[in-house]
C-alpha cells in the first residue's frame, strides 16, 4: 500500500484476515501506527512478514507485536524511531529477520532481543547508538549476519557475541570504537 489512508486500510484489513504479509511504505504521514487503525490481534494473528519501511514512523507501541507470534521477518528500515520499548519484541519468538536501519535510536532496552532465539539477520546501521550492553546478543545463537555500521559505538560487545556461534557476517564500519595492540 502506498499513500492508503487509515480507513481504506482498516476495510481492507477487516475483509481479509489471513494475511501473510502487509507492505506499506514511503508513505510520510505515518508517523505512529495507531494512526492506521489496525487491530493487531483481529488482523495480523496469520502475518509472517511486515515491512513499513521508508516512512515516517517516530512512535512504536510497547505491545505492537503482542498478537503477531508468527511474524518471522521484520522492516522498519529508513523511519524516525528513536526509542524501542522494553518488552516491544517480547511475543515474536518466531522472528529471524529484523531491520532497524536508518532510525534514531541511541540505545537498545536491555534484553530486547531474548526471546527472539530464531534471529538469523539484524541490521541496526545508520543509527546513532552509542553503547551496547555487553550481553545485548547473548541469546542469539542463530545470528548469521549482524549490521552495526554508522553508529557512534566506543566498544564492541564481545561477550555476547561469542555465545553467537553461526555470525558469518559482522559490520562495524563507521563507528568510534578505539583498539589497542
Amino acid at each position: 500500500l502506498i499513500d492508503g489512508k487509515p480507513d481504506d486500510i482498516e476495510m481492507i484489513l477487516s475483509k481479509n484476515n489471513n494475511l501473510k504479509k502487509f507492505i506499506m511504505c514511503f508513505n510520510d504521514k505515518l508517523i505512529s501506527l495507531d494512526s492506521l487503525k489496525i487491530d493487531f490481534s483481529k488482523n495480523m494473528q496469520h502475518l509472517e512478514v511486515l515491512i513499513l519501511r521508508n516512512n515516517n514512523i517516530r512512535y512504536l507501541p510497547g505491545d505492537l507485536f503482542a498478537t503477531t507470534g508468527n511474524l518471522k521477518q521484520l522492516d522498519l528500515a529508513h523511519n524516525k524511531i528513536k526509542k524501542l520499548e522494553m518488552n516491544m519484541f517480547d511475543f515474536l519468538d518466531q522472528l529471524e529477520i529484523l531491520y532497524l536501519s536508518k532510525n534514531k535510536l541511541s540505545n537498545l532496552p536491555d534484553g530486547c532481543f531474548d526471546y527472539n532465539l530464531k534471529l538469523r539477520i539484524l541490521d541496526l546501521s545508520h543509527n546513532q547508538l552509542i553503547n551496547l550492553n555487553e550481553f545485548i546478543f547473548m541469546f542469539q545463537s542463530q545470528l548469521e549476519s549482524l549490521n552495526l555500521n554508522y553508529n557512534e559505538l566506543k566498544a564492541i560487545p564481545c561477550a555476547s557475541l561469542q555465545c553467537c556461534k553461526k555470525l558469518k557476517q559482522l559490520h562495524f564500519l563507521g563507528n568510534d570504537i578505539e583498539m589497542t595492540l
